[in-house]
C-alpha cells in the first residue's frame, strides 16, 4: 500500500499538492454534528452499536409523569389525563379526569396514590384500586411536584408560585408565597431541607424547622432536572429555545476546514450559551461545574451508585459516566426524546416523548444495526481522495460497511448517492457513513478513520500589490494567499526603458515588503513585477505575477540653457531629462532666495522658461532649480 501511494503521488504531483492530508475522526465534543442511530460514542472516539431495546409501551398522548410500582410504572399522560399502569407484560389505564389536562405528578405514599392534575390545580388521593377516596384543590392555576417527607407532603406550585405543607391527613398545615417567582418547578428533602429550583434558574433551599427560605445561586441557563446522591446533589441545565435555533443553523451550514494535516470534524459557528451538569454539596454548601456542552441541551439527570445518565434533547440520546472510571459515552437508540433514563430493580429504563414510549435498555446486549454519518468535510479546493484508513476491532458474526458522498458544493443536494469507496473519487467536500452489524451479543468497534486526500495544487493568488514612491527609494508592499495553504516566497523583477525583467534579490523573499533604493537605479522608465511561488511546498511549483508601473528613476539635476542677460532683465530656460521642473528660485546680489514662476505662471512641464526683471544694479545671479524627486542644482549666471 506505501508503494502504491508513493506513486500514485509521483506521477499526479503537477496537478495535486505533494503534501498528503487527512480528514475524518469522530470527536466526543463534536456530537451535534454527527446523525446517529443505534450508535455509541465513546470518549477516546470510537463508536460501537448501542445497548439493545425492548419497547413495552407506546402512546400518542405525551407522558407527562411516572412513577416507580410493583414491577413497572404508573405513567401520567396529557391530552387525555390518564393514570396508565405499565410493565413490560402488559399496560393498562386505571384512572382519568376528564376536568384536567394532564397529570404533571405521581407519589405513592403508604398505600396511596397522590396525584396533581392541571390546569385547576388538584391532587387526587387515590387507594390501592385507584379509587378516588379524596381530592384537593388548590387556588394555584399549576401543581408541579408532590414530594413526600417523614409524615408531611410538600408540594411546589405555580401562578402563583407558592410552597404547601400537608399533614397525614392531607390538610394544609402551613403555606408560603415566593413573590419574585411564577413557578417552582422540581425539589427533593435532604435532612431538614427542601432544596427547589423556579422557572427564573434560582436555586433554594427551605428550611422545614424556621420556615425560612434562602437563595442559593443563580445560573444563566434553564434549570431542567436535579437528583441527589449522598451527600451530593447533581443538576443539569439547558440551553436556551433561541441558541436551540441557532443549532439548528449551525447544522445546516456546518463545513471543514483546518490548518492541520489531519482534519478530525467539522469546524462550526461558535456560541456562547452551553449545557451544564453541576454538583453541589450538602455539608459544605459548594455548588461546582461538572461538565458542559454546546449545542446540545440536557432534559434530566438520573443518578446511580456507579453511573451518572444525562438526557438530551439530541434524537433518544443519553450521557452515561461512569463514576468509577471517570470516563464518559453518548448513546442513541433512535427516534424521540428522553424524558427520563433511570434503573429499576437493576434494569436501565427509557421514558420517552414525541412519541411517547417506554422501553429497557438491555445493557449486555447490543443492537442489531446501527448508522453513524459524520458531518461534512471541506478539502477547501478540488481533491482526490486516499484509500480510507480505518482501525475497527470486528468480534465474529459482527460487521462494517463504509459508504461515502461527495461533491463540489456544499448544498448535498447536488452530490451523488452513498457509494462505497471509488479510488478515483475527486471533489471538495465530503461525508462518510459507518454502517454496523452484530448479532445482539457483540459490537464492532471502529476506534479511527481517516481518509488521505491530497488537494489540486492551484497557484497563489496576489491580493494587493502596491508601490510607493519616496525621494529616495520605492517601498514594494504586498499581500498574497494560496488556498492549498503552500507556503509562499516571492521574488522581484525589475524592466528599463521596455527591456526584458531582471530579477533584483538573490535569495526568495519570505516577507511582504521590500524596497529598492533610487541612487543604485540608472535614469529611467521602469516596470516592477511581483512573482508569488509556491516551490517550497511542491516539486512542479505554481506561480503568479502582478506587474506594476511605469515608475520613473530620476536622479540627474535639472539643467539651464538659453540664458539671456539685458540691462534690466534676465531670461532663460529651465530642462529636465525625465521630471517636471517643481520649483526655481534666484538671488540677485547675496540677497535672500525668492522665488519665480514660469512665464507661462505654472510648473507643469519638464522644460519650463523664466524672465526676471530688475530695477537696481545687479553685480550677480544665483539660481537654483529643482525637480518632482527633490534633485537639484544651482546655476550662477553673471
Amino acid at each position: 500500500m506505501l508503494l502504491i501511494l508513493f506513486i500514485f503521488i509521483f506521477f499526479t504531483s503537477g496537478l495535486y499538492s505533494v503534501s498528503t492530508k487527512y480528514l475524518g475522526g469522530i470527536r466526543f465534543d463534536r456530537i451535534e454534528d454527527y446523525e446517529l442511530s443505534n450508535i455509541t460514542i465513546l470518549e477516546s472516539g470510537g463508536i460501537e452499536l448501542s445497548p439493545q431495546i425492548s419497547e413495552f409501551f407506546f402512546s400518542e398522548d405525551m407522558i407527562w409523569s411516572f412513577e416507580e410500582f410493583k414491577d413497572g410504572f404508573l405513567v401520567g399522560t396529557g391530552e387525555k389525563a390518564s393514570l396508565i399502569f405499565v410493565n413490560e407484560k402488559e399496560n393498562k389505564k386505571v384512572f382519568s379526569s376528564s376536568q384536567h389536562i394532564l397529570f404533571s405528578d405521581i407519589k405513592f405514599i403508604k398505600d396511596k396514590f397522590l396525584v396533581s392534575a392541571l390546569p385547576k390545580a388538584t391532587i387526587f388521593i387515590l387507594n390501592r384500586d385507584f379509587k378516588v377516596e379524596k381530592s384537593i384543590n388548590f387556588t394555584n392555576e399549576y401543581i408541579w411536584r408532590i414530594i413526600p417527607h417523614q409524615e408531611k407532603v410538600f408540594v411546589l406550585c405555580g401562578n402563583p408560585a407558592e410552597i404547601y405543607i400537608l399533614d397525614r391527613n392531607y390538610k394544609v398545615e402551613f403555606s408560603t408565597v415566593l413573590k419574585n417567582e411564577k413557578n417552582l418547578l422540581n425539589g427533593l428533602f435532604k435532612d431538614d431541607n427542601l432544596y427547589f429550583y423556579s422557572d427564573a434558574n434560582v436555586f433554594y433551599r427551605f428550611n422545614y424547622t424556621d420556615k425560612k427560605i434562602k437563595a442559593l445561586v443563580f445560573v444563566d441557563e434553564n434549570i431542567a432536572d436535579m437528583a441527589a446522591h449522598g451527600n451530593d446533589l447533581y443538576i443539569v441545565t439547558s440551553i436556551s429555545k433561541a441558541k436551540e435555533a441557532q443549532k439548528k443553523e449551525r447544522k445546516n451550514t456546518q463545513s471543514v476546514s483546518s490548518d492541520s494535516d489531519i482534519v478530525e470534524s467539522p469546524v462550526r459557528s461558535s456560541t456562547t450559551s452551553s449545557s451544564k451538569l453541576y454538583k453541589y454539596n450538602f455539608q459544605s454548601d459548594t455548588f461546582e461545574k461538572l461538565f458542559e456542552k454546546t449545542s446540545i441541551g440536557f432534559t434530566s439527570v438520573y443518578v446511580s451508585k456507579d453511573k451518572i445518565f444525562i438526557t438530551t434533547d439530541e434524537d433518544a440520546s443519553f450521557y452515561e459516566f461512569n463514576i468509577k472510571s471517570s470516563s464518559w459515552k453518548f448513546t442513541n437508540i433512535g427516534k424521540g426524546k428522553f424524558l427520563k433514563v433511570l434503573l429499576v430493580g437493576g434494569r436501565l429504563y427509557g421514558l420517552l416523548i414525541e412519541p411517547s414510549r417506554i422501553l429497557r435498555i438491555i445493557e449486555n446486549d447490543y443492537a442489531k444495526k446501527g448508522s453513524f454519518i459524520s458531518g461534512v468535510f471541506d478539502c477547501e479546493v478540488k481533491s482526490v481522495f486516499g484509500k480510507p484508513i480505518v482501525e475497527s476491532f470486528l468480534p465474529k458474526k459482527t460487521d462494517v460497511k463504509l459508504y461515502f458522498k461527495s461533491g463540489m458544493s456544499q448544498n448535498e443536494f447536488y452530490w451523488e448517492d452513498w457509494a462505497p469507496f471509488e479510488s478515483d473519487n475527486s471533489d471538495r467536500f465530503i461525508k462518510f457513513r459507518i454502517d454496523m452489524f452484530s448479532d445482539g451479543k457483540n459490537s464492532p468497534i471502529i476506534n479511527r478513520i481517516l481518509i488521505p486526500y491530497l488537494q489540486q495544487n492551484l497557484p497563489p493568488y496576489i491580493e494587493r500589490f502596491e508601490v510607493n514612491q519616496f525621494q529616495n527609494s520605492f517601498k514594494l508592499t504586498w499581500q498574497a494567499n494560496d488556498e492549498n495553504k503552500d507556503t509562499i516566497s516571492y521574488d522581484i523583477y525589475i524592466s528599463r526603458n521596455n527591456t526584458p525583467f531582471f530579477k533584483l534579490n538573490d535569495a526568495s523573499i519570505e516577507d511582504s515588503s521590500f524596497e529598492i533604493s533610487r541612487e543604485f537605479i540608472p535614469d529611467g522608465v521602469y516596470y516592477i513585477k511581483l512573482v508569488a511561488s509556491d516551490k517550497k511546498s511542491n516539486i512542479e511549483a505554481k506561480e503568479t505575477s502582478k506587474v506594476l508601473g511605469p515608475f520613473f528613476v530620476d536622479n540627474t539635476p535639472p539643467t539651464i540653457k538659453d540664458v539671456n542677460f539685458k540691462k534690466n532683465s534676465l531670461s532663460f530656460t529651465i530642462e529636465d531629462a525625465l521630471s517636471p521642473i517643481i520649483l526655481v528660485n534666484y538671488s540677485i546680489n547675496g540677497k535672500k532666495w525668492e522665488r519665480i514662476n514660469p512665464v507661462d505662471g505654472i510648473y507643469d512641464s519638464k522644460m519650463e522658461n523664466f524672465v526676471i526683471n530688475f530695477k537696481d544694479n545687479v553685480e550677480f545671479v544665483v539660481i537654483k532649480v529643482f525637480d518632482i524627486y527633490g534633485n537639484s542644482a544651482v546655476f550662477q549666471v553673471k
